[in-house]
């Protein structure tokens, strides 16, 4: 059955696989970075610049959906732009760099998985994704640790390359200067959701932002939404991801009201510099600023847990309660409802931060993430 339906896919999609297949050259060596939504550019984007610079390579982007939006906003970085759906099918690829476990690269080609951000949620996973995995290259143990947990313990040690985590290589230069405009005498909050159905965001809408805005006037609040948050409304996933609504359109509505307000598509790496708060639900992203030691606070979000988990066979302990899936939960506070969101934040913003989570799980290769990458990378195209 799969083999008849991946032949109608390969006849369906005949004249945009030969189209694709244009962008590869003969002369260089082709490798195709894949990313699911069009915000997920941000986790492999230092990398993929820095291998731009070889000029053996030919660099090829993949993403799931392709619009003018899409196409405008990478033109910067690439014009080698394809269509996710027709990778497979694509001759004389090198490497296959891919973001998510589904998406499947073409046969007799090496595959790795850079997932994007910390691997939270998904307390299992599919074997058939396993098997079209050749390396995973994580930033930390406890990354190991759920890959171990989630494959059963099928993934063989020697799959796991120590690389670090590439995104964030910047913050760990003293130098780094940011590129983010905000009134800098000012402290910051941020608030990053998840995009799932029973988080923060899906649960409150903006009234929650309004209430941050309007109560924390002295303080500028970014907004960082998930990528799956900012589907395009052409995509076929757009319900799924966002729950029907323009969360873009929404957001920027409250910016004329609401002037200490910033909205931010693309760069988490210079929150997490600036940033004095995080607030977010289950995002992995806090993992990310309690590496950097900033005070985080988790809205509760029992419908994620109750419902959307157990509709995905996911085990809702395990992800609430495991450091390995619950984005770091124990080392913040939490809002259960929305009347203890303004006391709570005037609380945390007074507490000082007091973990050892860094040390605990330190990263490796801190600020050589992506020199450790293009040294595996260069080995598997030789």
């Amino acid at each position: 059955m799969n083999f008849i339906k991946h032949i109608k896919e390969y006849v369906f999609n005949y004249k945009n696989i030969k189209n694709q297949q244009k962008k590869l050259t003969n002369n260089k060596k082709n490798i195709i970075f894949q990313i699911s939504t069009l915000y997920h550019f941000e986790i492999i984007k230092d990398l993929f610049l820095e291998l731009k610079k070889n000029k053996n390579i030919n660099l090829i982007l993949a993403i799931d959906s392709i619009n003018i939006e899409s196409i405008n906003y990478l033109k910067p970085y690439t014009k080698n732009i394809i269509d996710s759906k027709v990778i497979r099918y694509l001759k004389n690829i090198k490497l296959f760099i891919k973001t998510s476990y589904e998406i499947f690269g073409p046969k007799g080609t090496k595959q790795i998985l850079i997932f994007h951000g910390f691997p939270v949620k998904n307390t299992s996973i599919n074997k058939k994704y396993l098997d079209n995995i050749d390396y995973y290259f994580t930033s930390s143990k406890l990354e190991e640790s759920v890959y171990r947990h989630i494959s059963k313990n099928l993934i063989k040690k020697e799959k796991f390359k120590k690389i670090g985590y590439t995104k964030l290589d910047k913050l760990f230069n003293q130098n780094y200067k940011i590129s983010i405009r905000y009134h800098k005498r000012k402290k910051n909050i941020i608030y990053a959701p998840s995009w799932d159905e029973g988080t923060s965001l899906r649960t409150y809408g903006i009234k929650l932002l309004e209430l941050i805005a309007s109560n924390f006037q002295s303080y500028n609040l970014f907004v960082k939404l998930h990528p799956a948050l900012l589907e395009n409304s052409c995509s076929k996933n757009f319900n799924f991801y966002t729950g029907g609504i323009n969360w873009e359109k929404k957001i920027l509505s409250l910016k004329t009201k609401h002037k200490n307000l910033y909205f931010i598509k693309d760069n988490l790496v210079d929150l997490i510099k600036i940033g004095d708060l995080l607030i977010t639900d289950i995002s992995g992203a806090a993992l990310e600023f309690i590496y950097f030691n900033k005070k985080v606070l988790f809205i509760e979000s029992e419908k994620f847990y109750k419902k959307t988990q157990k509709e995905r066979n996911f085990n809702s302990k395990l992800s609430k309660n495991s450091i390995k899936f619950n984005g770091g939960r124990g080392y913040g506070m939490k809002i259960k409802k929305l009347s203890e969101v303004v006391p709570q934040i005037k609380k945390t913003l007074k507490q000082k931060v007091s973990h050892n989570f860094s040390k605990k799980f330190p990263y490796y290769n801190e600020g050589l993430a992506i020199r450790a990458a293009i040294n595996e990378i260069n080995d598997y195209i030789e």
